[in-house]
């Protein structure tokens, strides 16, 4: 059988209590894609808001 690593981007993030902190920490580690609200509030636990996002050092 043969060994073979695949270079493959992924995106990977957390919903709920630890969300907020799995989505920075995961993109930090390599997830490629984050995703935020774009108004303050949101339904999503954990989702954080493209301002919290901007001010963390994310985007432009």
């Amino acid at each position: 059988m043969t060994s073979s690593r695949l270079d493959l981007a992924v995106a990977v993030m957390g919903i709920g209590k630890l969300g907020a902190i799995s989505r920075v920490l995961l993109s930090r580690a390599g997830s490629v894609l984050i995703y935020a609200s774009v108004g303050a509030v949101t339904d999503v636990e954990g989702q954080l808001s493209l301002e919290q996002l901007r001010a963390l050092g994310f985007g432009p």
